[in-house]
């Protein structure tokens, strides 16, 4: 072993060295994290789990196109912290600890198979990639997202089901299969995150068909219990249509806009992937190679996991970094098993490379950082403060307004409710634009007609993507007068006595 091996190794197997670097770089890494510019979409998860806590029903009183658990832990976080971002962030904060304990448990296991003499040494650098690539905020976003909270499931769910090959007590595969199921209810293409856990119970069990069928019966109960539970819900609300459209059908048709080039430049899209994804691609290949070799369940499944997370994030069709955030716990242990069985030459060049990444991935994070205190966003940030409190000055607590913009942030920052259940722009204008067909627009309309809000924050000039939505343009012009001007958005006030025919 050279000279900067033995010390590198010495670092991280002396317990203080260690724990001291591993508590800096989260610190390091998360930074840019807890200073996340104000408006991101941890408003708009929140606004709708605050209608929800606050006895409205899920896509009805508010919406957005994700499944129902994201709201319900923001419904959580309304009742116990209210909207306080400080207290919000450390509990994503908390969040983010243990799912790092979590990975850390992972990688013991997995790199006991890999090498049973220095597996220590290997969970620990494995746990310090993971720290640091999980915490910076271009995957993290604001914390509050499904990729977050999904991690800590993910991890549950691949430990439940080791204990279960360990002792086949039928409790760790029910458990196994309830982390699924929130995974499921988090995102729906997370689904495709248990199909290792399925493969693995089909193969190893060819010769005994009861045998599979009870095994995928008990991880698939508890998706079945809570189906039901969320079904119950939505048809107790009359929100069937409704929960199916937010939750899956509206995704499915924004993934072939994406793929289309209609969400966002796929050449931007390809350039990010190959260039952060693409190494840790090469570094699976070499665990991918050895999965006939592999007589370890535990690394079958691994193996089985680095190709279900490529096919993940090749499906996306667009590239928004915390996409990627889900399949973080993969790409490290296959980096992992790459740093062990790689030849010299290629370990030195591999390890070189993600060097150079780590170094412009933090680059690229502390730029939100930089976002928090100047710059154009930092501008942006305190005209949103200015216009909410005029809007506030004008209005009362019961007053509901409508910002036709992107988020949820000007209903946060001005303590007021949305008057249409559609809180940001955005889908209205992939549904009017790409032609979905849910007509959103026209229950918008009809909304707003129900709620008559007097003020509506609007943007300015004329280059505002939302313009494109020529059924709302015409609306607004057609109902709604300049109040007030600023530099980024106009205030509209309602015309009197004026209603849609």
């Amino acid at each position: 072993m050279k000279l900067h091996n033995r010390i590198f190794y010495k670092i991280v197997t002396n317990n203080n060295f260690f724990w001291s670097i591993l508590v800096l770089l989260f610190i390091v890494s998360r930074l840019a994290t807890w200073f996340y510019p104000y408006d991101s979409d941890h408003w708009i998860f929140y606004y709708v789990g605050k209608m929800f806590a606050e006895g409205g029903v899920l896509y009805i009183s508010a919406w957005d196109h994700k499944p129902p658990i994201i709201f319900v832990i923001n419904a959580i976080m309304h009742l116990i912290l209210s909207d306080n971002i400080i207290f919000h962030r450390i509990l994503f904060t908390l969040f983010a600890i243990f799912d790092c304990f979590l990975f850390y448990r992972l990688a013991l296991i997995i790199t006991k198979k890999i090498n049973t003499k220095e597996f220590t040494y290997l969970s620990r650098i494995s746990l310090l990639f993971y720290v640091f690539f999980r915490n910076l905020s271009q995957f993290t976003s604001s914390g509050n997202n499904t990729e977050n909270f999904g991690l800590t499931f993910l991890l549950l769910m691949v430990l439940s089901y080791f204990s279960y090959l360990n002792n086949k007590k039928s409790r760790y595969l029910l458990a196994s299969g309830f982390c699924f199921s929130i995974l499921f209810f988090l995102k729906g293409n997370f689904a495709l995150f248990s199909l290792p856990i399925i493969l693995n119970i089909i193969i190893s069990n060819l010769k005994t068909l009861k045998r599979i069928i009870r095994q995928l019966f008990l991880y698939g109960l508890p998706l079945a219990f809570h189906t039901l539970i969320w079904l119950l819900y939505f048809y107790k609300n009359d929100a069937i249509n409704d929960f199916f459209t937010a939750s899956f059908i509206f995704s499915s048709k924004y993934m072939k806009s994406a793929w289309a080039g209609h969400v966002s430049p796929q050449g931007i899209f390809i350039v990010v992937l190959l260039s952060f994804v693409l190494p840790f691609f090469l570094y699976s290949l070499t665990l991918i190679k050895n999965l006939r070799k592999n007589i370890e369940p535990e690394l079958t499944i691994l193996s089985y996991f680095s190709i279900i997370s490529f096919v993940f994030i090749i499906m996306l069709g667009s590239f928004y970094p915390y996409y990627l955030l889900i399949t973080f716990p993969v790409m490290i242990l296959g980096f992992i098993y790459f740093w062990e069985n790689a030849k010299p030459i290629t370990f030195k060049i591999g390890v070189s490379i993600l060097i150079l990444s780590s170094l412009l991935a933090w680059t690229t994070s502390m730029k939100q950082f930089y976002n928090f205190f100047g710059g154009p966003v930092a501008a942006e940030a305190k005209e949103n403060k200015d216009i909410s409190e005029y809007i506030k000055s004008v209005t009362s607590e019961n007053d509901k307004i409508v910002a036709y913009t992107y988020g949820a942030t000007f209903y946060e920052l001005t303590n007021r409710k949305s008057g249409s259940r559609f809180i940001s722009a955005s889908v209205l204008l992939l549904d009017e634009r790409e032609k979905y067909g849910f007509g959103f627009s026209d229950i918008y309309i009809k909304d707003m007609e129900a709620s008559k809000p007097k003020y509506v924050i609007y943007p300015a000039g004329n280059d505002s993507l939302y313009f494109q939505n020529k059924k709302l343009v015409e609306y607004f012009k057609s109902y709604y007068s300049e109040n007030k001007s600023f530099e980024d958005y106009i205030i509209l006030q309602r015309n009197p006595n004026e209603t849609v025919e």
